[in-house]
């Protein structure tokens, strides 16, 4: 009659040591996970950006539910872990030089992980076509208000350029941006901002009521057709 007992007892010890080593190789995971450099990020997600594009493109909204998954899972990995973490902080009054750039007391800096369309560039909607670039100025410079800007470097850009996150009054610039349609999540550098663009592309807001050239597309010479 004790059989049946003893042997529930083992299983129970084995499902016991199972989940041990369960744990101790989620620890080890996540030990080599946070030793990983902020560059060792930037190399992944430049990695997963052609196939998250080629998903989007011949999936639509599921493979927009994927890479949004993909998106917070990779931001949550960056704050648990500290990879990407912020460095020095610059505030003060802010000069507007283009849609994701501005210049604090003589520092340019790049707004991180977004790209907005260059102040020549034009786009087109309703068959016209209509300076969106230089819309997009004007938007960060209202969404700044003339309060006080206070931008978080997370990484300097090949010419040399301070790399951050800005906030006015506590509100992301980055992520409003790119909200209100006026910005791509820069896929290239960082999948952060991914969201907050396809629920402004869903709702057709700024550049997305028409036609747009990537911003990174037309520095190389690509126009509308």
């Amino acid at each position: 009659m004790r059989r049946p007992y003893r042997r529930r007892r083992w299983r129970r010890r084995r499902t016991t040591r199972r989940t041990r080593w369960i744990l101790v190789l989620v620890a080890i995971a996540a030990g080599a996970f946070a030793a990983l450099p902020a560059s060792t990020w930037r190399d992944a997600q430049r990695m997963m950006q052609g196939p998250l594009d080629v998903l989007e493109e011949a999936l639509g909204p599921v493979a927009k539910r994927a890479a949004h998954w993909l998106a917070d899972g990779a931001g949550t990995l960056r704050e648990v872990f500290g990879a990407g973490s912020s460095g020095p902080t610059l505030s003060g009054f802010a000069r507007v030089v283009d849609g994701d750039t501005l210049k604090i007391r003589g520092t340019q800096v790049r707004l991180y992980g977004i790209d907005a369309p260059e102040r020549a560039q034009r786009c087109r909607a309703g068959g016209r076509r209509w300076p969106c670039g230089r819309d997009a100025t004007r938007a960060l410079s209202m969404q700044i208000g003339g309060r006080t800007v206070v931008c978080e470097e997370r990484d300097r850009d090949r010419y040399g350029r301070s790399v951050g996150v800005c906030r006015a009054g506590g509100e992301d610039l980055n992520a409003s941006m790119a909200a209100a349609g006026w910005a791509f999540a820069y896929r290239r550098y960082s999948l952060s901002y991914l969201p907050e663009e396809w629920a402004a592309r869903a709702a057709e807001r700024g550049i997305w009521r028409g036609d747009v050239v990537p911003p990174w597309d037309w520095r190389r010479g690509r126009r509308l057709e």
